[in-house]
């Protein structure tokens, strides 16, 4: 798993598991599989203004950082990324990395479609199903 950030030709910044794309043959980069894409989005952010060569900071004290699923109407959560889409790729500070795993741990528990298989009840293709041999029936035998 490759955690990072990728700014993309969009404007949007998303993080996601990121891998890179070779063609095989031709040795050739292709682009990203990306997993997992989540925006990230920043408010009230401190910044810094110049007017008449004096500096001005104007701190905010709250910055929160904001995560929605990028592409949600997707029916996957795994998307390929020309190498022409992605600007840029560096990896996130520890504050951030933590919040998104978080994020997908969630995302993956609520969304994940479990079953849980009884031996018992399970029939195999072939094995002592009643409806099998019926359409089979063994030479010889009678009705």
């Amino acid at each position: 798993m490759s955690l990072q950030i990728c700014l993309l030709k969009t404007g949007e910044t998303i993080i996601g598991d990121v891998r890179e794309v070779i063609d095989q043959e031709k040795n050739e980069f292709l682009g990203y599989k990306v997993a997992d894409p989540f925006v990230i989005e920043l408010t009230n952010v401190p910044s810094v203004s110049v007017a008449d060569d004096v500096v001005e900071p104007n701190d905010h004290n709250s910055t929160k950082v904001l995560f929605r699923q990028w592409s949600p109407l997707a029916d996957s959560m795994e998307f390929q990324f020309t190498k022409e889409f992605v600007e840029v790729i560096y990896p996130p500070c520890y504050s951030v990395l933590n919040s998104y795993i978080s994020i997908i741990a969630d995302y993956k528990q609520r969304y994940t479609i479990s079953a849980t298989i009884d031996p018992d009840e399970t029939v195999l293709s072939g094995e002592g199903s009643d409806a099998l041999s019926a359409l089979n029936p063994v030479s010889g035998e009678e009705e």
